[in-house]
């Protein structure tokens, strides 16, 4: 028979084993859900910037269009554009660049090409158009927008044909 001493002390130190045992898994419990509860958070506060990026995005995108559209309307009268402050601007572009998609980052910057290329062309178009009023030249290189003009304004079929035939034909005097 083992001696009584023995057996109470085997006895303590396998309950001190086991009421570790038992703290040490509620802690480590404890901790994974703790890093749980923290990943949440952070995926919480990544989709709340989210949807505080695409909604100021597509608000902007949509006025832009307004703005775009408000240029040359094809039926008057046209509801005067909303403006877009350089403030809005900015923070749209904060936005993307920091919280959305590399790709949507590069079709905002497409699509601001595509805006400032109207205004770009309506420009040249309105410079033409004035001095076409006053009964001055209307050849775009006089105004230094004959890119502009080239990149956005379609001639008819026969037009180009017609051009393209000015420009190869000798010039008088020209040897």
């Amino acid at each position: 028979m083992p001696d009584p001493t023995t057996v109470a002390l085997v006895s303590v130190i396998s309950s001190g084993a086991v009421g570790t045992a038992g703290v040490l898994v509620a802690g480590l419990g404890g901790w994974r859900q703790r890093v749980h509860d923290r990943t949440m958070k952070q995926e919480d506060r990544r989709q709340e910037r989210l949807e505080e990026t695409y909604l100021a995005l597509v608000s902007f995108v949509e006025r832009r269009i307004r703005q775009v559209d408000a240029i040359r309307p094809i039926v008057e009268p046209h509801p005067k554009p909303p403006e877009i402050t350089a403030e809005e601007i900015q923070r749209v572009y904060s936005l993307v660049k920091l919280h959305a998609s590399t790709e949507v980052s590069k079709l905002l910057d497409e699509f601001n090409d595509v805006g400032t290329n109207v205004h770009t062309a309506d420009f040249a178009m309105r410079m033409l158009e004035d001095a076409r009023k006053l009964g001055r030249s209307v050849e775009p290189k006089t105004y230094g927008v004959e890119d502009e003009v080239n990149q956005h304004v379609r001639l008819p079929r026969r037009s180009r044909r017609a051009a393209r035939h000015r420009e190869a034909a000798p010039r008088p005097g020209a040897h």
